[in-house]
Protein backbone atom coordinates (compact mmCIF):
# COMPACT_ATOMS: atom_id res chain seq x y z
CA UNK A 1 0.00 0.00 0.00
CA UNK A 2 1.34 3.51 -0.89
CA UNK A 3 0.07 6.60 0.36
CA UNK A 4 1.20 10.25 -1.03
CA UNK A 5 1.72 11.54 2.73
CA UNK A 6 4.45 10.73 5.85
CA UNK A 7 4.15 10.09 9.04
CA UNK A 8 4.54 13.43 10.08
CA UNK A 9 1.50 15.24 9.70
CA UNK A 10 -1.26 12.11 10.09
CA UNK A 11 -0.58 10.94 13.31
CA UNK A 12 -1.69 11.87 16.55
CA UNK A 13 0.60 10.00 19.77
CA UNK A 14 0.07 6.33 20.22
CA UNK A 15 -1.65 5.92 16.62
CA UNK A 16 -0.01 3.61 14.08
CA UNK A 17 2.36 5.46 11.66
CA UNK A 18 0.83 5.00 7.68
CA UNK A 19 4.24 5.26 5.87
CA UNK A 20 5.74 3.32 3.96
CA UNK A 21 9.77 2.06 4.35
CA UNK A 22 13.15 -0.17 2.38
CA UNK A 23 18.34 -0.59 1.91
CA UNK A 24 23.63 -1.78 -0.27
CA UNK A 25 26.22 -2.00 2.51
CA UNK A 26 28.06 0.78 1.13
CA UNK A 27 30.43 1.23 4.19
CA UNK A 28 33.48 -0.68 4.70
CA UNK A 29 33.93 -1.09 8.72
CA UNK A 30 36.97 -1.67 10.77
CA UNK A 31 37.11 -5.34 12.19
CA UNK A 32 37.71 -3.59 15.46
CA UNK A 33 36.64 -0.75 17.11
CA UNK A 34 37.17 0.78 20.14
CA UNK A 35 33.93 2.54 22.04
CA UNK A 36 35.42 4.31 25.33
CA UNK A 37 37.78 1.81 26.17
CA UNK A 38 35.18 -1.05 25.20
CA UNK A 39 35.77 -3.42 21.60
CA UNK A 40 32.36 -2.67 19.95
CA UNK A 41 31.88 -6.31 20.32
CA UNK A 42 32.46 -6.23 23.81
CA UNK A 43 29.84 -3.20 23.66
CA UNK A 44 26.48 -5.54 21.90
CA UNK A 45 27.21 -8.02 24.88
CA UNK A 46 26.24 -5.02 27.28
CA UNK A 47 22.85 -4.48 25.94
CA UNK A 48 20.12 -3.56 26.81
CA UNK A 49 20.62 -0.05 25.71
CA UNK A 50 18.55 3.04 26.39
CA UNK A 51 14.72 2.90 26.31
CA UNK A 52 13.32 5.88 23.71
CA UNK A 53 12.11 8.37 26.62
CA UNK A 54 13.43 9.23 30.03
CA UNK A 55 15.89 6.14 30.59
CA UNK A 56 14.69 3.54 32.46
CA UNK A 57 17.14 0.60 32.33
CA UNK A 58 19.90 1.28 35.00
CA UNK A 59 22.96 1.24 33.56
CA UNK A 60 22.01 2.16 29.59
CA UNK A 61 25.33 4.03 28.00
CA UNK A 62 23.22 6.01 25.90
CA UNK A 63 20.22 7.94 27.77
CA UNK A 64 18.27 10.36 25.50
CA UNK A 65 18.92 14.07 25.97
CA UNK A 66 15.72 15.77 26.82
CA UNK A 67 15.06 18.44 24.45
CA UNK A 68 13.09 20.72 26.80
CA UNK A 69 13.42 21.50 30.62
CA UNK A 70 10.56 23.22 32.82
CA UNK A 71 7.37 22.88 34.48
CA UNK A 72 5.26 20.82 31.84
CA UNK A 73 7.80 18.43 32.56
CA UNK A 74 11.97 17.02 31.57
CA UNK A 75 11.49 16.05 27.80
CA UNK A 76 7.98 17.27 26.92
CA UNK A 77 7.52 20.30 24.05
CA UNK A 78 5.51 22.24 26.13
CA UNK A 79 5.15 25.86 25.47
CA UNK A 80 5.61 26.27 29.46
CA UNK A 81 9.29 24.87 28.66
CA UNK A 82 11.89 26.08 27.26
CA UNK A 83 14.87 24.35 25.28
CA UNK A 84 17.33 22.76 27.52
CA UNK A 85 20.19 24.81 28.29
CA UNK A 86 22.51 21.67 28.26
CA UNK A 87 22.81 23.08 24.73
CA UNK A 88 25.02 25.57 23.85
CA UNK A 89 25.03 25.58 20.26
CA UNK A 90 22.76 24.04 17.38
CA UNK A 91 23.16 23.35 13.05
CA UNK A 92 23.66 26.65 11.44
CA UNK A 93 23.95 25.60 7.59
CA UNK A 94 22.93 23.21 5.19
CA UNK A 95 26.32 22.06 3.85
CA UNK A 96 24.08 19.44 1.15
CA UNK A 97 21.16 17.76 0.80
CA UNK A 98 20.47 14.64 -1.61
CA UNK A 99 17.12 13.50 -0.26
CA UNK A 100 16.18 9.85 -2.10
CA UNK A 101 13.90 9.95 -4.88
CA UNK A 102 10.05 10.38 -3.92
CA UNK A 103 10.37 12.74 -0.97
CA UNK A 104 7.12 14.63 -1.24
CA UNK A 105 7.50 18.68 -1.02
CA UNK A 106 5.81 19.49 1.73
CA UNK A 107 9.27 17.49 3.62
CA UNK A 108 11.73 18.26 1.99
CA UNK A 109 12.57 21.87 3.07
CA UNK A 110 16.34 21.17 3.98
CA UNK A 111 16.20 24.43 6.47
CA UNK A 112 13.73 23.30 9.08
CA UNK A 113 16.48 21.44 10.66
CA UNK A 114 18.39 24.40 11.39
CA UNK A 115 18.53 26.02 14.96
CA UNK A 116 16.96 24.55 18.30
CA UNK A 117 14.65 21.86 18.53
CA UNK A 118 10.96 22.07 18.61
CA UNK A 119 9.39 18.74 18.62
CA UNK A 120 7.36 19.80 15.81
CA UNK A 121 6.48 16.83 13.73
CA UNK A 122 5.89 19.36 10.81
CA UNK A 123 9.33 20.76 11.71
CA UNK A 124 11.52 18.28 9.92
CA UNK A 125 13.29 17.62 6.66
CA UNK A 126 13.58 13.80 5.25
CA UNK A 127 16.13 11.90 3.60
CA UNK A 128 13.33 9.57 2.10
CA UNK A 129 13.57 5.60 1.36
CA UNK A 130 14.70 3.35 -1.35
CA UNK A 131 12.43 0.18 -3.06
CA UNK A 132 14.39 -3.18 -3.57
CA UNK A 133 14.64 -2.20 -6.73
CA UNK A 134 16.22 0.74 -5.92
CA UNK A 135 18.34 -0.76 -4.31
CA UNK A 136 19.22 -3.75 -6.81
CA UNK A 137 20.27 -0.52 -9.14
CA UNK A 138 22.45 1.32 -6.80
CA UNK A 139 20.44 4.17 -6.02
CA UNK A 140 22.25 5.89 -3.26
CA UNK A 141 20.10 6.46 0.21
CA UNK A 142 19.43 10.20 1.17
CA UNK A 143 22.10 12.15 3.69
CA UNK A 144 22.10 15.37 4.88
CA UNK A 145 25.13 17.27 6.15
CA UNK A 146 24.65 20.30 8.58
CA UNK A 147 27.68 22.53 9.37
CA UNK A 148 28.59 24.15 12.86
CA UNK A 149 29.80 27.96 12.91
CA UNK A 150 30.88 27.18 16.83
CA UNK A 151 32.08 23.77 16.26
CA UNK A 152 31.89 20.57 18.16
CA UNK A 153 34.51 19.28 20.58
CA UNK A 154 35.37 15.62 22.58
CA UNK A 155 34.59 16.81 26.04
CA UNK A 156 32.81 15.04 28.81
CA UNK A 157 30.02 12.75 28.24
CA UNK A 158 27.90 13.43 25.23
CA UNK A 159 28.86 16.03 22.53
CA UNK A 160 25.64 16.34 20.75
CA UNK A 161 22.55 14.65 19.74
CA UNK A 162 20.51 14.13 17.35
CA UNK A 163 16.22 14.57 17.39
CA UNK A 164 14.46 12.64 14.67
CA UNK A 165 10.53 11.99 14.91
CA UNK A 166 9.92 9.21 16.03
CA UNK A 167 7.29 8.45 18.65
CA UNK A 168 6.16 5.86 20.80
CA UNK A 169 6.61 4.23 24.41
CA UNK A 170 9.72 3.63 26.34
CA UNK A 171 10.25 -0.23 24.51
CA UNK A 172 8.32 0.19 21.52
CA UNK A 173 8.40 3.01 19.48
CA UNK A 174 7.96 4.29 15.08
CA UNK A 175 11.76 4.46 14.32
CA UNK A 176 13.41 5.46 11.14
CA UNK A 177 17.68 5.32 11.79
CA UNK A 178 20.37 6.84 9.62
CA UNK A 179 24.20 6.51 10.28
CA UNK A 180 25.97 9.54 11.89
CA UNK A 181 29.02 10.82 10.30
CA UNK A 182 31.19 13.23 11.20
CA UNK A 183 33.96 15.43 9.66
CA UNK A 184 36.25 18.43 10.59
CA UNK A 185 36.54 19.89 7.18
CA UNK A 186 33.63 18.86 4.93
CA UNK A 187 35.93 16.03 2.81
CA UNK A 188 37.03 13.51 4.87
CA UNK A 189 33.79 12.11 7.35
CA UNK A 190 34.24 9.45 10.16
CA UNK A 191 30.95 6.56 11.03
CA UNK A 192 30.11 6.06 14.19
CA UNK A 193 29.97 2.03 14.76
CA UNK A 194 26.50 1.00 15.66
CA UNK A 195 24.52 -1.65 16.81
CA UNK A 196 21.33 -3.47 15.89
CA UNK A 197 20.13 -5.90 18.01
CA UNK A 198 16.64 -6.19 15.91
CA UNK A 199 16.44 -10.09 15.23
CA UNK A 200 14.40 -10.18 12.43
CA UNK A 201 12.49 -8.34 9.40
CA UNK A 202 9.52 -5.61 10.54
CA UNK A 203 6.11 -7.19 9.35
CA UNK A 204 5.26 -4.37 7.86
CA UNK A 205 5.98 -0.80 7.41
CA UNK A 206 4.00 0.36 10.34
CA UNK A 207 5.59 -1.92 12.78
CA UNK A 208 7.67 -0.63 15.91
CA UNK A 209 10.92 -1.21 17.28
CA UNK A 210 12.08 -1.85 20.25
CA UNK A 211 14.99 0.71 20.94
CA UNK A 212 16.99 -0.65 23.80
CA UNK A 213 18.57 -3.27 20.90
CA UNK A 214 19.50 -0.32 18.98
CA UNK A 215 23.02 2.06 19.75
CA UNK A 216 24.20 5.05 17.81
CA UNK A 217 21.76 4.65 15.09
CA UNK A 218 20.07 8.09 15.04
CA UNK A 219 16.32 8.30 15.72
CA UNK A 220 16.26 5.46 18.44
CA UNK A 221 14.45 8.47 20.59
CA UNK A 222 11.02 9.57 20.81
CA UNK A 223 10.96 13.17 19.26
CA UNK A 224 7.29 13.50 18.62
CA UNK A 225 5.55 15.63 21.78
CA UNK A 226 7.97 14.81 23.87
CA UNK A 227 11.42 15.34 22.80
CA UNK A 228 14.68 13.35 23.29
CA UNK A 229 17.95 13.29 21.26
CA UNK A 230 19.89 10.45 20.60
CA UNK A 231 23.12 11.14 21.97
CA UNK A 232 26.78 10.88 20.22
CA UNK A 233 30.05 10.56 21.96
CA UNK A 234 33.02 11.41 19.78
CA UNK A 235 35.12 9.77 21.91
CA UNK A 236 33.71 6.73 19.95
CA UNK A 237 34.95 7.25 17.12
CA UNK A 238 37.71 4.99 15.68
CA UNK A 239 40.74 7.02 15.25
CA UNK A 240 41.34 9.07 11.81
CA UNK A 241 44.28 11.62 11.14
CA UNK A 242 41.90 13.53 9.21
CA UNK A 243 38.85 13.77 11.33
CA UNK A 244 39.96 15.53 14.86
CA UNK A 245 37.68 14.93 17.41
CA UNK A 246 37.89 18.20 19.14
CA UNK A 247 37.58 20.03 15.96
CA UNK A 248 34.19 19.05 14.89
CA UNK A 249 32.75 21.16 11.89
CA UNK A 250 30.00 18.56 10.14
CA UNK A 251 27.36 16.16 11.01
CA UNK A 252 26.00 13.88 8.44
CA UNK A 253 23.02 11.55 8.34
CA UNK A 254 22.79 8.83 6.05
CA UNK A 255 19.19 6.70 5.66
CA UNK A 256 19.12 3.33 6.52
CA UNK A 257 16.77 1.42 4.24
CA UNK A 258 15.28 -0.62 6.76
CA UNK A 259 15.36 -4.26 4.80
CA UNK A 260 18.38 -5.79 6.18
CA UNK A 261 20.36 -4.79 2.81
CA UNK A 262 22.77 -2.55 5.47
CA UNK A 263 24.62 -3.99 8.72
CA UNK A 264 25.82 -2.02 11.72
CA UNK A 265 29.74 -2.24 12.74
CA UNK A 266 29.54 -5.81 14.14
CA UNK A 267 27.95 -7.14 10.23
CA UNK A 268 24.01 -7.50 12.38
CA UNK A 269 21.35 -6.93 9.14
CA UNK A 270 19.85 -3.54 10.20
CA UNK A 271 15.81 -3.52 10.23
CA UNK A 272 13.33 -0.34 10.59
CA UNK A 273 10.06 0.13 9.08
CA UNK A 274 10.21 -0.64 5.13
CA UNK A 275 9.17 0.83 2.58
CA UNK A 276 7.75 4.13 3.43
CA UNK A 277 6.82 7.02 1.06
CA UNK A 278 5.66 10.97 1.17
CA UNK A 279 7.82 11.76 4.09
CA UNK A 280 9.81 8.19 4.36
CA UNK A 281 13.26 7.28 5.43
CA UNK A 282 15.10 9.31 8.32
CA UNK A 283 13.10 12.65 9.03
CA UNK A 284 15.72 14.79 10.73
CA UNK A 285 14.75 18.14 13.08
CA UNK A 286 17.43 19.24 15.21
CA UNK A 287 21.18 18.72 15.85
CA UNK A 288 22.07 20.01 19.41
CA UNK A 289 25.56 20.71 20.39
CA UNK A 290 26.29 19.56 23.86
CA UNK A 291 29.85 20.37 24.09
CA UNK A 292 31.29 23.27 21.89
CA UNK A 293 34.53 24.43 20.90
CA UNK A 294 36.85 24.87 23.96
CA UNK A 295 37.71 28.73 24.37
CA UNK A 296 41.45 29.66 23.73
CA UNK A 297 42.35 26.31 22.12
CA UNK A 298 42.49 27.73 18.85
CA UNK A 299 45.14 24.16 17.68
CA UNK A 300 42.22 22.24 18.68
CA UNK A 301 44.64 19.90 20.73
CA UNK A 302 42.19 19.88 23.67
CA UNK A 303 44.83 22.41 26.08
CA UNK A 304 44.92 25.64 26.14
CA UNK A 305 48.68 26.62 26.91
CA UNK A 306 51.32 28.91 25.57
CA UNK A 307 50.99 27.93 21.68
CA UNK A 308 46.93 29.09 21.71
CA UNK A 309 48.78 32.03 23.57
CA UNK A 310 51.10 32.80 20.42
CA UNK A 311 48.50 32.60 18.01
CA UNK A 312 46.40 35.32 19.67
CA UNK A 313 49.32 37.18 19.93
CA UNK A 314 50.50 37.14 16.44
CA UNK A 315 46.62 37.96 15.46
CA UNK A 316 46.36 40.40 17.89
CA UNK A 317 43.98 43.82 17.62
CA UNK A 318 43.78 42.32 13.84
CA UNK A 319 39.78 41.94 12.16
CA UNK A 320 38.72 39.26 9.76
CA UNK A 321 39.97 36.60 12.20
CA UNK A 322 38.72 33.03 12.95
CA UNK A 323 38.46 31.19 16.00
CA UNK A 324 42.17 29.26 14.76
CA UNK A 325 43.35 32.40 14.91
CA UNK A 326 42.28 34.04 18.13
CA UNK A 327 38.76 35.38 17.60
CA UNK A 328 37.25 32.81 20.49
CA UNK A 329 33.91 35.11 20.86
CA UNK A 330 33.54 34.96 17.04
CA UNK A 331 33.27 38.86 16.79
CA UNK A 332 35.72 38.88 13.90
CA UNK A 333 38.39 40.76 15.94
CA UNK A 334 40.97 39.45 17.86
CA UNK A 335 41.06 41.45 21.41
CA UNK A 336 40.98 41.26 25.14
CA UNK A 337 37.92 39.70 24.84
CA UNK A 338 39.22 36.61 23.40
CA UNK A 339 42.38 36.95 25.75
CA UNK A 340 39.62 36.55 28.52
CA UNK A 341 38.09 33.43 27.27
CA UNK A 342 41.62 32.09 26.94
CA UNK A 343 42.79 33.25 30.62
CA UNK A 344 39.37 31.63 31.65
CA UNK A 345 40.42 28.02 30.23
CA UNK A 346 44.24 28.29 30.89
CA UNK A 347 45.97 25.04 30.86
CA UNK A 348 42.42 23.04 31.47
CA UNK A 349 41.64 20.46 29.01
CA UNK A 350 38.73 17.85 28.83
CA UNK A 351 39.91 17.43 32.63
CA UNK A 352 39.85 19.64 35.69
CA UNK A 353 42.65 21.86 36.51
CA UNK A 354 43.90 20.00 39.12
CA UNK A 355 43.82 16.92 37.02
CA UNK A 356 46.62 18.74 34.36
CA UNK A 357 48.55 20.17 36.69
CA UNK A 358 48.79 16.68 38.27
CA UNK A 359 49.69 15.42 34.91
CA UNK A 360 52.10 17.86 34.22
CA UNK A 361 53.69 17.34 37.70
CA UNK A 362 52.90 21.11 38.62
CA UNK A 363 51.85 22.03 41.84
CA UNK A 364 48.44 24.23 41.49
CA UNK A 365 49.48 27.31 43.01
CA UNK A 366 52.63 27.65 40.51
CA UNK A 367 49.67 28.17 37.63
CA UNK A 368 48.36 32.11 37.27
CA UNK A 369 44.91 32.99 38.15
CA UNK A 370 42.76 34.34 35.44
CA UNK A 371 42.89 37.09 36.56
CA UNK A 372 46.90 37.59 36.52
CA UNK A 373 47.16 35.90 33.59
CA UNK A 374 45.30 38.70 31.91
CA UNK A 375 47.97 40.74 32.96
CA UNK A 376 50.96 37.96 31.65
CA UNK A 377 49.00 37.65 28.62
CA UNK A 378 48.55 41.51 28.13
CA UNK A 379 51.81 42.71 28.46
CA UNK A 380 52.52 39.68 25.95
CA UNK A 381 50.08 41.04 23.49
CA UNK A 382 50.93 44.33 23.80
CA UNK A 383 55.02 43.59 23.00
CA UNK A 384 53.79 41.79 20.10
CA UNK A 385 51.73 44.85 18.90
CA UNK A 386 54.94 47.05 19.51
CA UNK A 387 56.81 44.99 17.06
CA UNK A 388 54.45 44.92 14.81
CA UNK A 389 54.23 48.66 14.64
Amino acid sequence: MRRSIGKVHRLKRGQNPACIHAGLNGVRWRSLVFLGGLSSSALAANGPYSTALSNTNPGAIDPGVPGFVGPAGVGVADPSNSVNPAFVNWATGVASYTPAPGVATDWSDSSKTLGPVTGDNFDIASLGDLSAAQLATGVQPGQITLSFNHGIRNGPGADFAVFENSFGSQTSAFIELAYVEVSSDGQHFERFPSISLTPSPLPNAFSNLNPTNLHNLAGKHVNNGDSWGTPFDLSELPSDPNVNPRDIRYVRMVDIPGNGAFSDSQGHPIYDPWQTVGSGGFDLEAVGVLNSWLAGDADFNGKVNAHDLGILARNWQLSGRDFSQGDFNFDGTVDLLDVYLLAQNWLVDEGSLDAALAAAGLPIQSVPEPTSLLSIIFIACSARSRRHR
